[in-house]
């Protein structure tokens, strides 16, 4: 299967969970996350999940998969343990035209939800194009050490740096200069010193 890798916007966006255990619960706290619209589809759910259906933080039918729960939808997510509703849930979804994915099921999928490490804006994804989950997650472990959480400020303070780049910077190659002595200072700086070292750049 060949991959093309995108970042997909999905705020407001209707998504459906079919499930309602542990693995259900992850995909709807990542859903909220992303600001969609999520409706679970379960005949049980997570106490977790049911305190999110009393805020009204999402929907929930009370009741086995059919096909008329993912009309409408942008984004579905299988769930569940049964391999042959997870397979009906694929069907259906491809008919439709939709996005969906069956965890750890790679050939009934048509996108896959990489391991990402979120520092503020600064979002990396790490995939296996679903050959292997836990592979992706041990690389991330690595990636959240070798990124800390000085690169969520680091990023707001390359915003601001941006903007002022663009207003003071009359050619292209100015820029260019500019953000290639930035990088490099970035480099081999410590979490801690990253936002630091930015200030002199911010006149």
């Amino acid at each position: 299967m060949n991959i093309y890798p995108i970042s997909l916007c999905i705020d407001d966006k209707q998504c459906v969970v079919i499930g309602g255990g542990k693995v259900a619960e992850r995909k709807v706290c990542s859903l909220i996350d992303s600001k969609a619209k999520v409706k679970v589809v379960a005949p049980e759910i997570t106490p977790y999940l049911r305190r999110l259906v009393a805020k009204k933080q999402i929907a929930y039918a009370n009741k086995k998969f059919s096909d008329s729960d993912i009309s409408g939808a942008f984004l579905v997510i299988g769930a569940t343990d049964n391999q042959s509703v997870n397979k009906k849930i694929s069907e259906a979804a491809l008919r439709k035209n939709i996005l969906v994915n069956i965890v750890d099921v790679s050939e009934l999928c048509n996108f896959f939800v990489p391991a990402c490490v979120r520092r503020g804006d600064l979002s990396i994804s790490i995939s296996t194009s679903g050959k292997s989950p836990a592979l992706a997650r041990e690389i991330r472990k690595q990636i959240e050490k070798d990124y800390g959480p000085g690169y969520a400020r680091l990023l707001r303070e390359l915003g601001r740096v941006r903007e002022l780049i663009k207003s003071k910077c009359d050619t292209l190659e100015a820029k260019k200069k500019i953000w290639k002595n930035i990088i490099k200072a970035i480099r081999g700086k410590e979490n801690k010193e990253l936002a630091k070292m930015l200030e002199k750049y911010i006149v």
